[in-house]
């Protein structure tokens, strides 16, 4: 899995926006504290961790906190 997270990341480098959710979610934030914190719709926030998710190659929450500790993008 590592490995095609690592494939997944270099295709497609995540936003300054997206970073900025990566963070926020190993944070342990929900979608709307999230939206309401960056003051943005909790609806944009979804569609951005499915974005994430994508460019990341996981499917969870959970595993976009592993790559935010793994890559040092935790606030």
């Amino acid at each position: 899995m590592r490995q095609r997270q690592a494939e997944a990341a270099e295709d497609a480098p995540v936003t300054r926006r997206e970073g900025k959710v990566i963070s926020l979610i190993a944070g342990g934030l929900s979608d709307k504290e999230i939206g309401r914190r960056l003051h943005i719709a909790t609806r944009q926030v979804s569609h951005c961790v499915q974005e994430i998710s994508e460019k990341l190659g996981v499917r969870t929450r959970l595993e976009i906190a592993a790559y935010a500790r793994r890559n040092g993008k935790r606030d």
